[in-house]
């Protein structure tokens, strides 16, 4: 029953991003964020359609793209949604892999609200909704429609990200002990990071691949706190076989790096998770 379920959900949201909407709100100060790379550029304008059809509108929808990515290899399907203005890509960049979908934009529009995404998932018609209303409400925090609950062991100390609690929906409230997890969708006031954010050389030694986990960092490291928008949906549907390039499979499993990256961005940094737990 379960399988079938999932094929409906899967059928439904695959066919929802090819039917018209009536935008409820038009957003001028809100920019949408995302970042891919050439593999998965083929299928990215599934990703781009579920975004252009927000009950809440952005002002602007921008992918941003490394120079090694080949401006010819781009596909029609994706070079043709540029045309409806709001969706434009900007290419030849510095590859700071999954950072570059905030690192840029909150440096040439310093004064809107940002919103990340990933580029292997398909967002359902409120995800701009969900978060800029929770942020009206929060609006010195980090909004996220996805989050981890950081956690400690008996003696107190930190556990490995492995054991955190996944998709913890228990807390609505700003906390510190809140992981912000970018396959949700995440928001950030305008502003709201001081220029320490933007420290390549630390991005480049210690946390290239884990940009949660440096964002995460940037947050405590500014005082700034993360909301759960408890939102009926959590994780947004995947693309069929985008997985494989999935970096999430070298930071959680076999190559912890996100533990890598804890423990170094802790003694660097001078920020232990664990007293905010």
């Amino acid at each position: 029953m379960n399988l079938i379920k999932r094929l409906i959900k899967r059928i439904f949201t695959e066919i929802s991003i090819y039917l018209p909407i009536n935008p409820q709100k038009k957003l001028d100060d809100v920019i949408v964020s995302l970042t891919s790379f050439t593999p998965r550029l083929n299928k990215l304008h599934i990703v781009i359609k579920s975004l252009l059809r927000q009950t809440y509108q952005p002002a602007k929808i921008i992918l941003y793209l490394a120079d090694d990515v080949n401006i010819n290899s781009i596909p029609k399907k994706l070079l043709k949604l540029t045309k409806k203005n709001k969706f434009e890509i900007k290419s030849g960049y510095e590859n700071l892999k999954p950072h570059k979908k905030y690192f840029y934009v909150m440096q040439e529009y310093s004064n809107f609200i940002v919103i990340t995404v990933d580029d292997d998932l398909i967002y359902d018609k409120n995800l701009i909704k969900d978060l800029y209303l929770c942020h009206k409400k929060n609006p010195n925090s980090v909004i996220a429609r996805r989050v981890n609950l950081i956690t400690k062991n008996e003696q107190g100390k930190l556990n490995k990200y492995s054991d955190w609690i996944w998709e913890y929906k228990e807390k609505t409230s700003p906390s510190f002990d809140l992981l912000a997890t970018g396959c949700g969708g995440v928001l950030y006031p305008s502003k709201i990071f001081s220029n320490e954010i933007f420290n390549k050389e630390l991005i480049y030694k210690y946390c290239l691949s884990t940009d949660d986990i440096w964002l995460k960092f940037m947050e405590l490291k500014n005082n700034i706190p993360v909301t759960f928008t408890n939102s009926k949906v959590i994780h947004p549907l995947s693309i069929r076989n985008s997985q494989n390039n999935a970096l999430m499979n070298e930071n959680t499993t076999g190559k912890n790096r996100n533990d890598e990256s804890i423990e170094n961005l802790q003694k660097i940094l001078n920020v232990q998770l664990v007293n905010y737990l």
